[in-house]
């Protein structure tokens, strides 16, 4: 008797689940509550990751969920490679130190690294988000078209799946022109959706650990971004296998006021003296000051409201273009 009561429940357990992997399509799902919290080091099963994001796995457990099978299947794929490489996060690693891969840019001394913000691009708050994403991916393109090296897709509101999507338009107009695509903070999206590269923060995983991961799936070329603001942590940043770091903010800006005071030339200037690897501009550069950073070692400027202010979107391959033709 217990023997059936124990197969009925089951039974009901796996109605319920699903039901809830209907209502919850398991892409978006999964990336919430599992990836975030196994990324954060909650969860340290060495099994459990692997099991618990088959999408077989937990089809199987019902019939109802094979339809999120169905419909998750191409993103099981994608996302496959940097699943395994989160689980190997832990592991030793046997290869040599790799040195930090050199960011050509051929004849151009110096990098432009557009900082991607859609709600730029938002008409009006009626406006619908396709038409949104629409026009910030043209100018995306227009960037790129004008001789922008780098771009970062940094959308922090958006869920994974959303994220992967505007990450591969941007691959799309981007790509062909020459120039390359990094994800902010999400290295999973960025593995998945075959970018050039991700940009860590302070909250992010450090450069080792996300070196590690792109070494085990593969990916030698891929490019690591670091956001810094003193000279200690470019220093550190350096020492863990960044490519390059953004530091600042140089010059006041609205946006980063959080990160207190604006360094400022002099201390700027010593970071670029002081690491060996690029150290690209961000924060408050502008048109009119943007030689200054370049005057004092940067290998590039980074931006965000430089870039992508929808009021000078017709102006922006003549930005472009200036910062290009600098002989400092």
């Amino acid at each position: 008797m217990s023997a059936k009561i124990t197969v009925i429940v089951y039974i009901l357990i796996c109605f319920e689940v699903g039901i809830l992997l209907m209502v919850l399509p398991w892409t978006q799902y999964w990336d919430d509550n599992f990836f975030l919290y196994f990324i954060t080091g909650k969860l340290n099963s060495p099994w459990f990751p692997t099991f618990m994001t088959s999408g077989y796995v937990r089809g199987a457990v019902t019939g109802l969920g094979a339809l999120n099978i169905l419909a998750g299947l191409r993103d099981i794929f994608k996302f496959r490679e940097s699943v395994q490489a989160l689980v190997a996060i832990g592991e030793p690693q046997k290869k040599a130190p790799r040195e930090s891969a050199s960011l050509e840019t051929g004849e151009n001394p110096k990098f432009i690294y557009l900082i991607s913000n859609r709600q730029a691009f938002r008409q009006s708050a009626e406006a619908s988000e396709s038409v949104t994403v629409r026009r910030q991916i043209e100018a995306i393109g227009l960037a790129a078209s004008a001789g922008c090296d780098l771009i970062q897709i940094r959308e922090k509101d958006l869920p994974a799946r959303e994220m992967l999507a505007l990450t591969r338009m941007a691959i799309e107009v981007a790509r062909p022109h020459g120039a390359r695509v990094l994800v902010n903070d999400r290295l999973d999206v960025a593995l998945a959706a075959g970018a050039d590269g991700v940009h860590l923060t302070a909250e992010s995983l450090s450069a080792a650990e996300a070196r590690a991961i792109t070494d085990r799936v593969g990916r030698q070329e891929f490019k690591i971004g670091v956001s810094t603001h003193s000279l200690e942590e470019a220093e550190a940043a350096q020492s863990l296998g960044a490519d390059f770091i953004v530091s600042g903010p140089v010059f006041d800006t609205l946006s980063k006021r959080d990160f207190g005071e604006p360094m400022g030339i002099a201390r700027f200037s010593e970071i670029c003296s002081r690491i060996r690897i690029p150290v690209l501009a961000l924060g408050g550069i502008t048109p009119l000051n943007f030689r200054q950073p370049l005057e004092a070692g940067a290998a590039g400027i980074a931006g965000i409201g430089l870039f992508t202010d929808p009021q000078r979107s017709c102006e922006i391959s003549e930005h472009f273009k200036q910062i290009l033709q600098c002989n400092c």
